[in-house]
């Protein structure tokens, strides 16, 4: 932490006292970057103010950052000067196209090839993995890690100091015993689980995946999207000198396809379930000067907003396809406001489950504001 607030602190000043130097310097020698139809400044402004910036950067990094246990940070400054240098020299004398990118092309070599930063795994993310099929058999005899060694998997029965185990020696820290073989054994499966396993929740994996760990071991083209609609119109009228009025009308509809990513009919959550709401919206208003320095202004607003998501799979016995109680069938419409039920919601630790809920719901608003001033 003292070298975050160190390094915050030496780029702060040198970026604090740097800049107005070097505006005074660029005012001086008349380097200006002039307005025209590419650019949002209306006036002629000095482009050099990064200068200053970018030295409080480097100094920062370059003080309190350790390279020796960060080597791949000597790298990240290198891209950074690469990019600087680029830019200043586009600043003043325009670089084309070409030259620049070919400049953000070694910068990115220098990151992504010499320092090693890479993205090698997405981790699951939008459900780009799943269980390999022996896992939903117990058998993890092969659940590596990136460095090819077997990720344990420990049987909590034999928890030590519970359920008559022994009691845990003085330090110990790993506190249970491996499943034989890294498999679990097929009778410590709870029959809900089978169910779930066995509906499917997730697909089977269809790509080799990482090395190792086949980690992003699926990959499919799913259809989404979805249709926007809006309607506005406003209506001005004036009585006489005193008393003006108008109105003002909106409506927004908005419909969201159905997204199923593992094509096994259940729907991805927000914002991929199929959803769909209509906003409505009115506003009346009169506004009446009583006398030179006294105006009465009305407003009167109605907003109406009806929102469904659906959710696969509606009105599925829980009882009968999953085994979970029967209550559970009669009161999760209850309590979620719904017409029924629909697949549950189930987390499973590194992969993304497709599954959400639904909702059924309207809004009314209504509100009368006067205001005299």
């Amino acid at each position: 932490m003292f070298d975050v607030i160190l390094s915050l602190s030496i780029s702060f000043t040198i970026s604090f006292l740097a800049i107005p130097v070097i505006i005074n310097v660029a005012e001086m020698k008349k380097l200006y970057d002039m307005p025209d139809a590419r650019k949002i400044h209306h006036v002629a402004i000095t482009p050099l103010g990064g200068i200053g910036i970018f030295a409080g950067f480097i100094f920062g990094c370059l003080l309190t950052i350790n390279f020796q246990n960060s080597s791949e940070f000597q790298y990240f400054v290198a891209a950074t000067l690469v990019i600087f240098f680029l830019g200043l020299k586009d600043d003043i004398l325009v670089l084309s196209p070409i030259k620049k990118f070919i400049g953000q092309v070694l910068a990115a070599f220098l990151i992504v090839y010499k320092g090693g930063i890479q993205i090698k795994s997405m981790h699951g993310f939008f459900g780009l993995e799943g269980p390999l099929p022996e896992m939903y058999s117990g058998d993890f005899s092969n659940f590596r890690n990136a460095s090819n060694a077997i990720i344990p998997i420990y049987d909590p029965l034999t928890q030590c100091g519970t359920a008559g185990n022994g009691a845990c020696a003085a330090g110990q820290t790993i506190q249970r015993q491996v499943f034989p073989g890294n498999i679990v054994p097929k009778n410590r499966f709870d029959p809900v689980g089978n169910a779930l396993a066995a509906f499917p929740l997730v697909a089977l994996p269809n790509q080799p995946g990482d090395a190792f760990t086949h980690n992003n071991n699926y990959s499919a083209l799913a259809s989404k999207g979805g249709d926007n609609d809006q309607v506005n119109g406003r209506l001005d009228y004036s009585v006489s000198d005193k008393l003006r009025l108008f109105a003002r009308f909106s409506r927004w509809h908005s419909t969201n396809l159905a997204f199923a990513p593992f094509h096994n009919g259940i729907y991805a959550n927000d914002p991929y379930a199929p959803e769909e709401f209509t906003t409505t919206q009115g506003v009346l208003g009169s506004t009446y000067l009583i006398t030179p320095t006294l105006v009465l202004d009305l407003r009167a607003s109605y907003i109406r907003f009806p929102y469904i998501r659906s959710q696969s799979f509606e009105n599925i016995s829980l009882s009968k396809t999953f085994g979970f109680p029967k209550y559970m069938d009669e009161q999760l419409p209850i309590i979620h406001s719904g017409p029924g039920t629909s697949i549950p919601s189930v987390s499973i630790g590194g992969y993304n489950t497709a599954s959400g809920l639904h909702i059924l719901s309207t809004e009314n608003d209504y509100l009368l504001t006067p205001n005299l001033s």
